[in-house]
């Protein structure tokens, strides 16, 4: 017998401290996916996601920095690395969105990092927000009105 899968949207900031959210079709919040020091526990726990999950991915397009430190580079390189891995290798269809699209959707462009955490507060209230996890859940939000509610975006261009 043949189980058919859920929709899942998946919102992955690959940033300094990288992290993914995925989103089922009800909106209930499947995984919370910190890259940080698990990304081990993070690849598997997507294998496994996948066994129930039909996830369609949204990656924040992002790139280092003028003036960022050889440590940050590096870090940021990996977690960006990892992130492009993770949806490639478990064949996850996925686009790529530059920050200023889906910042312009939350109106937070020219504002401050921390202006993005009330805004994922205000969208998943009881969920535990964090500096390192708010893009994040916002790109979620974003994939899932891409898949459910039918917005159109414009993604960035990939060679």
């Amino acid at each position: 017998m043949v189980r058919e899968k859920q929709l899942a949207a998946m919102g992955v900031d690959p940033g300094g401290s990288g992290a993914a959210i995925v989103l089922a079709e009800n909106r209930k919040v499947i995984a919370r996916l910190p890259f940080q020091n698990k990304r081990y526990e993070t690849f598997w726990r997507v294998g496994e996601l996948l066994w129930y999950y039909d996830i369609r991915a949204l990656l924040e397009d992002v790139h280092s920095q003028l003036g960022d430190s050889m440590q940050s580079v590096f870090v940021f390189g990996m977690n960006t690395g990892f992130a492009r891995d993770l949806v490639e290798l478990y064949k996850i269809p996925h686009e790529f969105i530059s920050p200023m699209n889906w910042k312009k959707r939350y109106r937070l462009l020219k504002k401050s990092k921390n202006a993005a955490k009330p805004v994922a507060q205000e969208l998943f209230d009881g969920e535990k927000i964090t500096l390192d996890t708010m893009d994040a859940w916002l790109l979620a939000d974003l994939q899932w009105r891409i898949m459910f509610e039918d917005l159109k975006v414009e993604y960035a261009k990939r060679p």
